[in-house]
């Protein structure tokens, strides 16, 4: 199967759930967050090496990886889309392009929305649960969450 994740920055637990469907036999691509770069990998079995050294060391087992900056745009996601992922995993219905380009994704890819933060009814949470139906349907075939 072949699944493709955007995602904002690795994380030790993003890393350990892709390592698991690499072994168990799925071509998993993503598209991350070039703001991230900087940032250290805090608690991931490489200590607090800088991502940018991951990319070339850590991440073998990624078919393909790719960053973005700023926002990621309609170019990069369309070129993950041409590649007819099985499942489409999208870290956050906040960034726009991504509920724009996640509907155009090829007929039959599973299109997810994750979001790992707890229940807290926060606005945001609350605004996903007035807008989903007109907003998020659009984009997306359901949700991940914790």
């Amino acid at each position: 199967m072949n699944i493709t994740f955007w995602w904002s920055a690795p994380s030790s637990y993003f890393d350990a759930c892709t390592r698991a469907l690499a072994e168990a036999g799925h071509e998993v691509s993503v598209v991350f967050g070039s703001a991230s770069l900087a940032a250290p990998l805090i608690g991931s079995p490489y200590g607090d090496a800088p991502i940018s050294s991951l990319v070339n060391e850590g991440y073998d087992h990624l078919s393909d990886i790719q960053f973005w900056s700023g926002h990621p745009s309609h170019e990069l996601l369309r070129a993950t889309s041409d590649r007819e992922p099985d499942v489409l995993v999208v870290q956050s219905w906040g960034e726009a392009n991504y509920v724009r380009e996640a509907a155009k994704m090829p007929k039959g890819t599973l299109r997810l929305v994750a979001a790992d933060s707890p229940w807290r009814g926060a606005t945001r949470q609350l605004v996903g649960v007035v807008t989903h139906r007109r907003l998020l349907s659009r984009g997306f075939d359901g949700a991940w969450v914790a």
